[in-house]
């Protein structure tokens, strides 16, 4: 067979570009084709952006501080005996509740006794030393009256009766002393409370520098913060106001002291506020050593002109709101603004913007002044912070200021 003859370069180019320029024939025809496909179809609308609109309400700024701390024992005993003694009886056990004056640890006490006994035999002995020392002053003096006996004598006999008289007080503090070190082998509850610690047994030695047990009263728990001196200016004022949480549950609790000095090198006040720890049945809720999150708030200032914390938008440095007009069919215009202060859910602001007037709580960030918008919820109309559709739907149909544009 005879090979047909290979086609040169120039025809496989040529080939080429024919078939590159039947291509973009081909594609450019397309969209001119669906175009007239679609003449007798209507242009389609772009959907306005939907936006949460707010009304501008008056509010007083508020200070807000949030503390973490724990929760300790309204009373808190390390108890150690008075003198150093061999224990011979624990009279309680660990979490066991006890009443003020129980007996708790009684120490040996055999040296005890035998210090009252002596204390109590010297004493005696003193006090009839001096009965008989006074009977023979009183002798001596008659004698001396009669010019039988030198007034030397009589004055050494009232010397004497002096000197008893010391050593019969002496007998008396030393007795005391005794009495004292008798009692003290005995340790009791100062105050009702719970045993949280015993670090002691039978047979150890107790000594005056080791605390041998920790007695807690539970009933009522303390909780210290350090308040800010504005703070501090507020509550002077009654205008402070605290909220405890324990476990996620509020918690009431008031406020036992403020300290009326600052912290040394600080600018922080103690305070201190107790929480009731039982409840109805008289049971205990907390434990002492758990986390309380405490929020300290206070109004400070005049109401003033406040919106959502997401009505601001920033340009640069410079804040502004974006004010919905219902004259212009739900428009949008920027209205600078200065932020101030925290007012509960709203923060306080500096504006031309009036009480009632309307903004766009939170949308598209690319809104700008003359942007048409739809409302899609109203900012407050429900629990504060909670957005609520146009017709006030949050479970049931409620009654609020109609919304810009709404007629």
């Amino acid at each position: 067979m005879e090979r047909s003859p290979a086609p040169s370069r120039s025809t496989v180019r040529a080939i080429e570009v024919a078939r590159r320029l039947a291509l973009g024939i081909i594609l450019s025809l397309g969209p001119l084709v669906a175009a007239c496909s679609r003449g007798d179809e209507a242009p389609q609308e772009i959907p306005l952006p939907h936006v949460r609109a707010a009304q501008v309400a008056m509010r007083a700024p508020y200070g807000r501080s949030r503390h973490l701390a724990l929760l300790q024992p309204i009373r808190r005993a390390r108890i150690a005996p008075r003198y150093g003694g061999l224990v011979v009886e624990l009279g309680v056990d660990e979490e066991q509740e006890v009443a003020e004056g129980d007996l708790l640890v009684r120490l040996a006490a055999g040296d005890a006794f035998g210090q009252l006994q002596s204390a109590e035999g010297s004493l005696a002995q003193a006090r009839e030393r001096v009965r008989d020392t006074k009977q023979e002053l009183v002798r001596s003096e008659e004698l001396v009256e009669k010019g039988a006996e030198a007034a030397r004598q009589a004055e050494a006999r009232r010397s004497s009766v002096v000197e008893l008289e010391g050593a019969r007080q002496q007998a008396r503090g030393q007795l005391v002393q005794a009495r004292d070190r008798l009692r003290a082998s005995r340790i009791v509850a100062p105050f009702a409370g719970t045993i949280t610690r015993i670090d002691t047994e039978v047979g150890e030695y107790a000594d005056v520098r080791s605390p041998v047990l920790v007695l807690a009263d539970l009933t009522r728990l303390s909780i210290d913060i350090k308040l800010s001196a504005r703070e501090a200016a507020l509550h002077d004022q009654g205008k402070l106001d605290f909220v405890a949480i324990v476990r996620g549950e509020e918690v009431p609790v008031t406020l036992d002291y403020l300290a009326t000095e600052a912290d040394e090198g600080t600018s922080t006040f103690t305070a201190r506020l107790v929480l009731d720890n039982l409840d109805e049945a008289g049971q205990r809720r907390f434990r002492a050593g758990e986390t309380v999150e405490l929020h300290v708030t206070g109004e400070r200032g005049e109401p003033r002109p406040a919106v959502p914390a997401t009505a601001i938008r920033w340009a640069g440095p410079s804040s502004y709101v974006l004010r919905l007009d219902r004259d212009g069919g739900d428009t949008v215009s920027q209205v600078p603004v200065r932020v101030l202060d925290d007012a509960g859910d709203l923060v306080t602001i500096d504006s031309e913007l009036g009480p009632g007037a309307w903004v766009v709580a939170s949308g598209p960030l690319s809104l700008r002044s003359g942007d048409r918008v739809a409302i899609a919820e109203v900012y407050g109309q429900g629990a504060a912070g909670v957005g609520v559709d146009a017709t006030g739907r949050e479970g049931q149909a409620i009654d609020a200021p109609a919304a810009p544009g709404g007629g």
